[in-house]
C-alpha cells in the first residue's frame, strides 16, 4: 500500500472511531443508510490491483452492530442484507471495480457494541457460496478472540487477502463470529430467531409497487427502476443513459426498495431539480418531474 493509501486508511479509521464514540455518548439507532456508507468506505479502503491492473473490491463483508440494533433491523428490514448486496454490486460495477467472487453481506450482533455503533470486516474470497443474511447466533458460541487466535495468520500490510478493519474474520461453518467482539455474542430471543429463519412477507411487500421514468423529449423512452441502486447519467456505466451534454457522467442515483424511491444528486455539475426546486436528496412521488441538464423525466409509480 502506498503512503497516500495509508493516510486515507488512517483517516477513515479515525473517522469510524469518532463516529462510534459519539454513538456511545449520544445514542441513536443504526439506519440502513449508515450501513451502506460504511460498506462503501470499506470497499474504498481495501481496493487492490491484480497483475493486469484491474481494481478488485473485497466481496465478503461482515458488519457488527449492537444487539438492540440487530433486533430492530432484523424485524423492520428483513431483506436489508440482500438490498445492501445489490447496492454494493452496482456501486462497484459503476466504478469499474471487479470482484474475486460473489458479493455477500452479513449483519451480526456484537455484545460489546452500544446502540448506534458499527464495526466492519471484509475479505477477498473466490467462488463464495455465502448467503447475505442476518447471522443467527447463540450464547454458546466461543469468543471471537479465541477464534481469531486459532485461525488468523499474521500477514503484511500489503497482503490483500483480509481487510484490516480491526481484525480479519474467518467464517466458521456453524457458529460464525464477528472478529472484533471480545465476549461471546448473546442469544437471540425465540421470536426473533423464528423471524430470521422464516422471514414473513408482509402485505405491503406482497403488493409491491413499480416505478418508471418517462423521458419527456418526444421519444417516449421509458426506464423501469430496479431494486437497489439506479444510476442516471451521460456515461456508459449509467443504468439509464441520457445523451445530454448538460448531464454529468454519473449525475444522480435512485435507490428503490420496492416501497420508497430516494433520488440523490451525485455532486453533478449542473445539479438536480425536482418540480422546479434544486435538491440534494428527495423522496420521489408519482408525478414528480426530475430535471437533469436539458432533460426532464416524469416519475410514474403504479
Amino acid at each position: 500500500m502506498d503512503f497516500l493509501g495509508r493516510i486515507r486508511k488512517l483517516d477513515s479509521s479515525l473517522q469510524r472511531g469518532l463516529d462510534n464514540s459519539f454513538a456511545r455518548v449520544f445514542g441513536g439507532k443504526v439506519v440502513p443508510n449508515e450501513l451502506e456508507e460504511c460498506l462503501k468506505q470499506e470497499i474504498e479502503d481495501f481496493l487492490m490491483q491484480d497483475a493486469n491492473g484491474q481494481y478488485l473490491a473485497p466481496n465478503d463483508f461482515r458488519i457488527g452492530i449492537s444487539a438492540a440494533d440487530y433486533k430492530n433491523l432484523s424485524a423492520s428490514e428483513p431483506n436489508l442484507p440482500n438490498q445492501l448486496t445489490d447496492r454494493m454490486t452496482r456501486y462497484c460495477r459503476n466504478n469499474g471495480w471487479g470482484f474475486t467472487g460473489t458479493i455477500s453481506v452479513h449483519l451480526q450482533a456484537v455484545e460489546s457494541l452500544h446502540t448506534g455503533q458499527l464495526k466492519t470486516a471484509s475479505t477477498f474470497t473466490e467462488d463464495t457460496v455465502s448467503t447475505s443474511e442476518f447471522v443467527p447466533f447463540d450464547g454458546n458460541a466461543e469468543s471471537a478472540d479465541n477464534a481469531n487466535t486459532d485461525a488468523a495468520p499474521s500477514q503484511s500490510d500489503d497482503e490483500p487477502q483480509a481487510a484490516e478493519t480491526s481484525a480479519a474474520y474467518h467464517p466458521q461453518p456453524e457458529a460464525e463470529q464477528f472478529p472484533t467482539a471480545s465476549r461471546p455474542i448473546p442469544a437471540v430471543d425465540p421470536e426473533a430467531a423464528t423471524e430470521l429463519s422464516n422471514p414473513a412477507v408482509d402485505e405491503d411487500q406482497s403488493q409491491e409497487k413499480t416505478i418508471t421514468l418517462l423521458l419527456q423529449d418526444g421519444s417516449s423512452r421509458v426506464f423501469e427502476v430496479r431494486h437497489g441502486s439506479n444510476i442516471i447519467g451521460r456515461g456508459t456505466a449509467s443504468d439509464f443513459r441520457l445523451p445530454d451534454t448538460g448531464v454529468s457522467r454519473q449525475h444522480a442515483e435512485i435507490t428503490w426498495d420496492g416501497q420508497d424511491a430516494v433520488l440523490v444528486d451525485l455532486h453533478s455539475t449542473n445539479g438536480t431539480i425536482v418540480n422546479g426546486e434544486p435538491i440534494d436528496n428527495w423522496l420521489l412521488a408519482d408525478g414528480d418531474e426530475i430535471s437533469l441538464g436539458h432533460s426532464v423525466l416524469e416519475v410514474q409509480i403504479r
